[in-house]
């Protein structure tokens, strides 16, 4: 590569090329003026007109003379690239560096390749060295640590030179995506670039531990140290709702054992690069699909299980928050999603894969659970939170909020004709606090959440059951919107026409009962449906219906159905109740098509 006809140096010989070029100088120099002294000892110096045919003499000048051409030669070698401004610009005849090199990013790269060399002429300390030219006439103070610093506390300091978009359209014509990619400087997203399959990319310059290497630039520079990272300085879309939420509170929140992080930080869940094996970065892989080894399941688990929560607490069914009963045993999440029916997360991932933001990658609770929001129910009056938020919400995850914690989205906002049910052992409190509160203006709306997926027309499989699921629709069903005329037991009064919310009969994790039923349900006693053969299901339904045997032996179902509910023909064997009565239910027989079923 040449410049103005002299051939360009390579950066890594250039400090032995200029220390050769100042001892020629000086032995020069010093030669010349020996020279001279001793020409002037021996040499008479003849007057003007001897000096034609004074062959001696004239060679001795001519010898003096010629020293002095080589030695302004190679002082104007040595010192033409020190003019004002950054040498190698297209004003200058740089003997060191190429036209335009300091109209691009390459002196930057090289100067985190091999700084001695810059140091040779600038300095130590980059403030002009034997060259005169400061590094500081463009970069502010700590620039070549700390850039990302400085950025953040001014941006305007560094776009006057790289343009408003960092893309190099500023003064000095210096794009920052030469370094760092064009994604992660347009909006200064560099966070989406510390996340795998990008990690090496960043290591290059930054080093493993991100500590600087070649780039002199240390992530820890402006993210303080792993216990401080203030990852809401970025992430500001999540700074409120996750300090309110039950993740990030600091008095309950999320708190690691082994770690030093301060409660509810953001590293007890999610790790450096380094440390991480996901593109989340968590400390432990994600086994979104596994009913058992899920990563939430690191601290949602039962507490003699070793949790990595310090002081987990116990996570106990909705028929003990919301229901009041305090003897269920089962106290968490994990055990929830082992029972005999829960909510399949493969089957999730299978389902939401596509909608709504989500991928394969997903984790399946993330499908109602915002993690970086979701909040602690205590269920007491006075004391609640809102744990779920509305799938469909989630394509924009940056907005997605909480759903139940506005008062538009509880039952009493979705149907006047809501009724809560009963506490366990009680007939004058309710459902879901506590409270004498029985419209649902303390509850979320759970038929607009779950209908979300479980509607009519959605496919979803179930690998437990071995089909897909049957469809609801809430507007026709007679538990929903759908005409009702049965009798009833308080808090319901026979004939009204209740909705219902799903959380008045399943549990929204997993049951030991089939279909996520509940165990207690309106202050009643055990629900036990294990196989839903025989009358098991009278053992929920009989929680608000009465003389359910009596109603199917009117003298308008007596004859005909005979057959179908007592298929052996022993009438204390019976079918299953869901061979009539499920959601979705088709079932017609002869002329009572229209009974409602369900």
């Amino acid at each position: 590569m040449y410049s103005k006809g002299r051939p360009f140096l390579p950066g890594r010989h250039r400090k032995h090329e200029i220390s050769k070029l100042a001892i020629i100088y000086l032995e020069c120099n010093a030669r010349f003026e020996s020279y001279t002294k001793e020409t002037m000892k021996t040499t008479k110096v003849p007057k003007p007109k001897q000096l034609h045919g004074n062959q001696e003499y004239m060679e001795k000048l001519a010898k003096a003379l010629l020293l002095f051409l080589i030695i302004v030669f190679l002082l104007n070698a040595c010192t033409e690239s020190v003019e004002d401004g950054l040498p190698g610009s297209d004003s200058d005849s740089s003997f060191y560096h190429p036209a335009g090199w300091g109209d691009n990013p390459q002196h930057g790269k090289d100067y985190s390749t091999d700084k001695q060399n810059c140091e040779a002429c600038h300095g130590k300390d980059l403030r002009g060295g034997s060259s005169g030219v400061s590094c500081a006439g463009c970069h502010h103070s700590g620039w070549t640590g700390t850039h990302g610093e400085e950025y953040a506390s001014d941006p305007d300091n560094c776009k006057a030179c790289h343009g408003e978009d960092l893309n190099g359209e500023g003064d000095q014509n210096r794009d920052c995506g030469h370094c760092h990619h064009e994604d992660a400087v347009s909006g200064w997203q560099h966070g989406d670039y510390h996340t795998l399959p990008y990690t090496d990319n960043c290591t290059d310059c930054h080093s493993a531990d991100f500590t600087g290497a070649n780039s002199l630039v240390s992530c820890f520079s402006c993210h303080s140290g792993i216990s401080a990272f203030d990852c809401t300085d970025c992430h500001t879309g999540a700074a409120t709702s996750y300090t309110d939420s039950a993740h990030g509170n600091t008095s309950y929140g999320v708190d690691r054992s082994g770690t030093g992080y301060a409660q509810g930080d953001c590293t007890h869940c999610h790790d450096l690069p380094a440390g991480s094996t996901n593109d989340l970065l968590l400390f432990a892989p994600m086994n979104q699909t596994s009913q058992t080894e899920n990563f939430c399941f690191q601290c949602h688990k039962d507490t003699d299980d070793s949790p990595a929560q310090i002081g987990m607490p116990q996570q106990r069914s909705y028929s003990y928050r919301a229901g009041g009963w305090t003897a269920d045993p089962l106290d968490d999440i994990k055990e929830a999603f082992s029972g005999t029916s829960s909510h399949n997360l493969g089957n999730i991932v299978t389902f939401i894969t596509g909608k709504w933001g989500y991928t394969a990658d997903s984790n399946p609770c993330a499908a109602c659970h915002n993690h970086h929001a979701a909040q602690r129910d205590a269920h007491t009056a006075g004391n609640r939170g809102w744990p779920v938020s509305l799938p469909s919400d989630h394509t924009d995850s940056s907005t997605w909020e909480l759903w139940g914690d506005d008062s538009t989205e509880r039952m009493n906002n979705y149907t006047g004709n809501y009724q809560a049910p009963y506490r366990y052992n009680s007939t004058t409190t309710y459902e879901p606090d506590g409270s004498a509160t029985p419209d649902g203006s303390n509850l979320t709306d759970y038929v607009t959440f779950c209908t979300d997926c479980h509607d009519n027309s959605n496919v979803i499989y179930s690998t437990v059951l071995g089909r897909d699921l049957y469809t609801i629709d809430w507007n026709s069903e007679t538990h929903g919107h759908g005409d009702g005329d049965a009798a009833l037991s308080p808090p319901y009064t026979s004939g009204g026409n209740y909705v219902l919310a799903c959380t008045d009969c399943h549990e929204p994790h997993g049951s030991p009962n089939i279909f996520l039923t509940r165990q207690k349900v309106n202050k009643g006693d055990d629900v036990s449906v294990s196989t839903g053969l025989d009358n098991q299901w009278s053992s929920l339904c009989a929680k608000c219906h009465v003389s359910i045997a009596a109603s199917h032996h009117t003298d308008e179902l007596y004859v005909p159905m005979c057959s179908e509910c007592h298929p052996s023909g022993d009438e204390s064997i019976y079918q299953e109740c869901t061979y009539c009565h499920y959601h979705g239910s088709t079932f017609t027989f002869e002329t009572y098509d229209s009974y409602p079923l369900f």
